[in-house]
């Protein structure tokens, strides 16, 4: 079963993140340019979520309660069945050393919000 199989529907995007106004703004991001999405609070939530459909597309925060968004890339790239789901960390670390990990764990990308941590 594909997660980008023709005549499926719009694309969907998961937005993983414990801040509520990150993820309705990210969600209201992608509504706009036409992509379905689902929103997860956590780590623990969004492999939920991921039982129910799988995404085109995980955006994810890397500093969160439980599993963080590192664990979280982990967990999906062991995973078969998600392993090929690309996954964008978005966070407000901009450190050398937090980008270097998430590129190392098979993250697609790496966007920082706020640079300079504020």
């Amino acid at each position: 079963m594909g997660y980008a199989q023709k005549g499926m529907g719009k694309a969907t995007v998961l937005i993983v993140d414990d801040v509520e106004i990150n993820r309705v703004l990210l969600g209201e991001i992608i509504k706009n340019m036409g992509c379905d999405f689902m929103l997860a609070k956590s780590g623990e939530e969004a492999l939920l979520k991921l039982r129910e459909r799988l995404p085109m597309l995980v955006l994810t925060d890397i500093s969160m309660p439980g599993i963080d968004g590192y664990e979280l890339c982990r967990i999906l790239k062991d995973d078969e069945r998600t392993r090929n789901i690309p996954i964008i960390f978005i966070s407000a670390f901009d450190e050398t050393q937090n980008i270097v990990e998430g590129f190392s764990i098979g993250g697609e990308d790496y966007k920082t919000l706020y640079p300079g941590g504020g």
